[in-house]
């Protein structure tokens, strides 16, 4: 079994995070000290990919708490800008200022500056020593920071509020539905149509005695 956690930086304990999709939304205030922990019961491998291009391989080793740093895991510097669009962020009192230009098969190539983190990887965890190994999970991380996951967080939720009907009473506080049941004898099952008189079945055990 393998367990997968990220700290949200601003102190060691785990980030807040939900699930959309195949995605999982994380609050992460200070990257440059958050971390991605695993815990495992068997040696695996931890492959970690951008864009479906691997940026990180190691093995973790079990019953152990395995941290990594994700300012050292996904800053730019670990792979080169590639063909096709690239998306980076920079948090903090980093230069946000980004670098746009086309590349030859004309999509748009964008480049955060100096300091910046991919926010989105792939985590897949590979049973045994290899990352070819047969593939145990799969994890989506989205990385946000506090306002961004707010945002986020706030229309999942509205998105999925189910509209409930409001109720409607009478005037003594008996739901409209009670109005429709028929009242019947409790002895007998037949109808009553004066609860103050009563069951008139003349067959009826109450009305025998």
């Amino acid at each position: 079994m393998t367990t997968v956690l990220i700290t949200r930086g601003c102190n060691q304990e785990t980030a807040e995070q939900f699930m959309e999709g195949t995605d999982t939304y994380v609050r992460v205030c200070d990257p440059a000290t958050a971390q991605l922990v695993i815990f495992t019961a068997d040696p695996v491998t931890a492959v970690v990919r951008v864009d479906g291009e691997e940026i990180f391989k190691g093995t973790i080793e079990p019953d152990k708490r395995n941290q990594f740093a994700l300012s050292t895991l996904l800053t730019k510097g670990k792979r080169l800008a590639r063909s096709g669009f690239l998306s980076m962020i920079s948090f903090g009192g980093e230069d946000k200022t980004c670098v746009r230009s086309t590349n030859p098969s004309g999509k748009l190539l964008a480049e955060a500056a100096t300091g910046g983190l991919f926010p989105a990887f792939t985590l897949e965890i590979r049973q045994g020593l290899s990352s070819h190994g047969p593939l145990t999970a799969t994890y989506k991380f989205q990385l946000l920071e506090d306002h961004l996951f707010d945002r986020r967080f706030n229309g999942f939720v509205s998105s999925r509020k189910r509209e409930e009907p409001c109720p409607v009473f009478t005037r003594d506080a008996r739901p409209v539905t009670a109005l429709d049941a028929t009242p019947r004898c409790a002895a007998c099952g037949d109808s009553i149509n004066d609860p103050l008189t009563g069951c008139e079945n003349a067959e009826c055990p109450t009305t025998a005695q």
